[in-house]
């Protein structure tokens, strides 16, 4: 499980309690992880506590974040204890967490013995695997509101799609990963901006509306609105 950069009614989510109610809730006996480096939004960008050293003993305590995906644990969880936010009993059952799995794994054992040793190219991207990737990707997705029944949307109307996602592709995926479409030009993760095929796999909402609302007779247009990343009002 991986808690993220935001709060939830003003809790960091790395710092939060659920994850230790989830625990016993789900018998969940994996690890969590941050998102990066959260764990430092925690004092740094939310200011919810005034210390790095603070920031790490919630997430290891409270939020039960298991791994620090950056370095204010390995900079400052030790402090932490230090000065008594946390203790040694917290530290050691993080790191309880993180060796099960691997044990689990048995990335402890002769690689001669290990399952996933043996995959190979043939085992990515099979009906069997896509069909479960589908299945994952509807059973996660959350309706939070229908206003006036608005969805399912009746096709061979005029419909607006207006954002800065509303005609995305890489985004859909995650901005920091690499060139998923097969006929990619390149598989430099680095370069994925300048690589207009690095994404051209993936269907944007507004191809996808579009698509089905004009062949029913519609017609849609598209704005892109203001950007996420900064103040314009071009869009």
């Amino acid at each position: 499980v991986m808690c993220s950069y935001n709060s939830v009614n003003g809790r960091p989510t790395c710092t939060d309690p659920i994850m230790r109610a989830a625990r016993d809730a789900w018998n969940f006996t994996g690890y969590v992880t941050s998102d990066s480096d959260s764990v430092d939004d925690v004092w740094r960008t939310h200011k919810y506590v005034r210390t790095p050293e603070e920031a790490s003993c919630l997430a290891v305590n409270d939020g039960q974040c298991d791994i620090d995906s950056g370095n204010t644990y390995y900079d400052h969880l030790l402090g932490g204890v230090q000065a008594r936010h946390c203790s040694m009993d917290d530290v050691d059952r993080a790191l309880f967490n993180t060796f099960r799995v691997r044990f689990e794994l048995g990335l402890f054992d002769p690689i001669d013995d290990q399952p996933y040793w043996k995959f190979g190219e043939g085992d990515i991207g099979t009906d069997a695997s896509q069909a479960l990737n589908l299945k994952a990707a509807q059973s996660s997705l959350v309706l939070i509101r229908n206003s006036q029944s608005l969805l399912p949307l009746k096709l061979g109307q005029n419909i607006a799609m207006i954002g800065p996602h509303a005609n995305a592709t890489m985004e859909l995926i995650q901005t920091d990963t690499g060139a998923v479409c097969p006929n990619a030009a390149n598989n430099d993760w680095r370069r994925r901006n300048q690589d207009p095929t690095a994404f051209d796999c993936i269907g944007s909402p507004l191809a996808a509306i579009r698509a089905m609302n004009n062949a029913a007779g519609g017609h849609t247009t598209y704005a892109a609105g203001c950007s996420l990343l900064n103040e314009s009002t071009d869009g």
